[in-house]
């Protein structure tokens, strides 16, 4: 072997055990480093670390607490103080029904419908603290404004079917007034309290 050859030769072995001695070094501080840092992270245990944005497990416990299949799917959820009264109340409304749970959700009360709605929330529509609701529709089911009992005060709808409906003081007058939509191809429409076309 020549020269050139031999120092070729050691210039290798040397540049394998240096690579050697880095893949030990380093495979020891991240055995310390993983070691240090996965405890905090256990499952089930909140990590030890400064208030932000967080992901993974244990951070929020899921159970039931009430069903009531006579609401049918549920689209609305309100907490309210009653006059006169100290505690909260839940209420819940689906498309079939509605009801009310006192702090232990104990039912206080319960309104049906009749007939499944699509999309129902609580809307106070005289501002006198009665709970009143609006189905918004969609494009198989027409809107409708549902009294406190229950009973269907009126409905609004019609081709090429309703998109969504939602309340508010337009004109200022201290009244309700709704907006329908129809999808893309009959416009919007403003109603009045009594349901007819303003």
């Amino acid at each position: 072997m020549d020269k050139s050859t031999k120092i070729l030769i050691g210039c290798f072995l040397a540049a394998g055990l240096a690579g050697l001695i880095l893949l030990v070094v380093g495979g020891a501080g991240m055995y310390l480093l993983y070691s240090h840092i996965a405890p905090a992270f256990a499952p089930g245990e909140f990590p030890a670390v400064e208030p932000g944005v967080h992901a993974g497990e244990g951070f929020f416990v899921q159970s039931l607490v009430f069903h009531d299949q006579r609401l049918g799917r549920l689209t609305d959820i309100i907490i309210q103080v009653s006059d006169g009264g100290s505690e909260p109340e839940l209420g819940i409304v689906g498309a079939q029904g509605a009801l009310f749970l006192d702090n232990d959700f104990n039912e206080t009360s319960f309104v049906g419908f009749g007939r499944g709605f699509v999309h129902v929330e609580f809307l106070d529509v005289e501002n006198d603290g009665v709970w009143e609701f609006i189905n918004r529709g969609s494009w198989g089911s027409d809107t409708a404004l549902i009294g406190s009992e229950g009973q269907v005060r009126w409905s609004y709808g019609g081709m090429p079917g309703v998109n969504d409906m939602c309340a508010g003081d337009v004109d200022g007058d201290g009244d309700l007034e709704f907006v329908v939509g129809f999808n893309g191809g009959g416009g919007v429409h403003l109603v009045d309290a009594d349901g007819q076309r303003i």
